[in-house]
């Protein structure tokens, strides 16, 4: 139960994703922009915490930087995806399919500790 708020920010990111392919209203769009930067974040900031206890002291660096690399020569191809579907989709369904499978995945990730502890893995 350690890091359930990186698990629970991302089904909330899904749902406020989700939100925003249903609702016409340019306040709600603002504040649950606002809450997904700040879910996003608290997220960002457990998985840094997470890397930061488990990575060896000797090795953190490397590891963070493989992980900056990856992210950043990723985000090219993650911009052309989105464009490539933006033209055969409406953003709506765009916004409401992907806020859909992020809450999923979140929700898979809140069973990973009680799997963790049935097999005995710490």
């Amino acid at each position: 139960m350690k890091y359930v708020a990186l698990m629970l920010s991302s089904v909330l990111v899904g749902v406020f994703l989700a939100s925003l392919g249903i609702v016409n209203s340019y306040i709600y769009v603002l504040i649950a922009l606002l809450i997904l930067g700040f879910m996003t974040e608290i997220g960002n900031i457990n998985e840094n915490l997470l890397i930061q206890r488990i990575t060896p002291e000797n090795t953190r660096g490397r590891v963070f930087a493989l992980r900056s690399t990856i992210d950043d020569s990723l985000r090219p191809f993650s911009y052309a995806f989105a464009g490539i579907m933006a033209t055969f989709f409406s953003l709506k369904s765009l916004f409401l399919v992907f806020g859909i499978i992020t809450s999923i995945l979140g929700i898979f990730y809140l069973f990973i500790p009680y799997q963790m502890k049935k097999r005995n893995v710490s």
